[in-house]
Formats: structure tokens, C-alpha cells, sequence
């Protein structure tokens, strides 16, 4: 959804170190692994909103674990409870 996709893909490319992108708010959970970057969407963490699962994202949160050697470990966690109306 950025307008300098292109640019950024190319600063990643040049740095060479970027193994993860991540954004949030778009009340979508998901992940696109593309030219060696994870491209991490992770909800929203917010309460208002919450009446119902938003666009199938159920309440909850991202957790991104990350290692010394560059790796992480990403997973999205439910509350566990559901929102009322």
C-alpha cells in the first residue's frame, strides 16, 4: 500500500540486512514472504473497535521473538475472549 514500494524494496536490497517489515492497524493478520523479506501485517491493538472479529481478525496481539543471528519466530495470540456488542 505504499506508494514507494519500489523505493523501499530498493533500500532493502541495498542494505541487505532487513529480514522483516512490519505494520499493524490494517485489522488483517498475515504474512507475505517476498525477496527475502517478511512482510508482517499485525491487526490492531485496540479495544474500541472490537465488537465482533474485525475482517476475521479475531481480538489479540503479534509476538515477534528476535535471535542474534538475524532469524525471528512471529505469532499471532487471541485473547481469549470475545468482544460484546
Amino acid at each position: 500500500m505504499h506508494m514507494d514500494a519500489k523505493r523501499l524494496m530498493g533500500l532493502f536490497r541495498e542494505h541487505g540486512c532487513v529480514r522483516a517489515c512490519l505494520s499493524g492497524h490494517m485489522h488483517r493478520i498475515e504474512r507475505i514472504d517476498y525477496d527475502g523479506v517478511s512482510f508482517i501485517c499485525d491487526g490492531a491493538v485496540s479495544g474500541s473497535w472490537w465488537k465482533r472479529p474485525e475482517k476475521h481478525c479475531d481480538e489479540g496481539y503479534g509476538l515477534i521473538d528476535l535471535h542474534a543471528d538475524g532469524s525471528f519466530d512471529w505469532g499471532y495470540h487471541t485473547y481469549g475472549w470475545v468482544a460484546q456488542p
